[in-house]
């Protein structure tokens, strides 16, 4: 099924995910780059903010080890 959408619409962000949670970060709201860091609760299907990152970013390539 479909996802629900994120909170902040925006485009470029950085996506990753962990185990059942998924990780949208960074990208452009239409006027400027974003620091902005949301968490999807898989279970919920919901989306809710995190800590935002210390600088705008765009573009992010996503890894986590």
């Amino acid at each position: 099924g479909a996802w629900a959408q994120v909170k902040t619409r925006q485009w470029g962000m950085g996506l990753w995910s962990a185990g059942e949670t998924i990780f949208a970060v960074g990208g452009v709201d239409g006027s400027e780059t974003t620091s902005v860091v949301e968490v999807y609760d898989a279970i919920a299907d919901r989306w809710h903010d995190s800590t935002p990152m210390s600088a705008p970013r765009l573009g992010l390539g996503a890894c986590c080890v």
